[in-house]
């Protein structure tokens, strides 16, 4: 858990943003899945793709920390780990390049 309150309340805010994306991608994908009548071949690689997405999104929460700056007189984000940042880069674009 994070130590001071501009951390927590980053937490929540990215918890937040992250809950709606991946419950919208959510209810996308099982609107996909009625249209092609639960068909395995559409099913299987959705669910799959979707549990993949929520992962990632749930690790996304906490790869950012933030504290107070008094130059700035606002909350700033001190860093990333870069790698989870790339990974959800690239795992929201890699379906774009199937689509093509």
């Amino acid at each position: 858990m994070p130590g001071n309150p501009y951390e927590i309340q980053y937490v929540f805010n990215q918890f937040a943003g992250n809950t709606a994306i991946g419950s919208t991608s959510t209810l996308l994908m099982l609107r996909t899945i009625a249209v092609w009548n639960r068909a395995h071949r559409v099913t299987a690689p959705l669910v799959v793709a979707s549990l993949g997405q929520w992962g990632l999104l749930i690790h996304g929460i906490a790869t950012v920390r933030s504290s107070w700056s008094d130059v700035s007189k606002e909350c700033v984000i001190n860093g990333a780990l870069p790698v989870a940042v790339g990974l959800i880069y690239l795992y929201s674009e890699l379906p774009a390049l199937f689509i093509q």
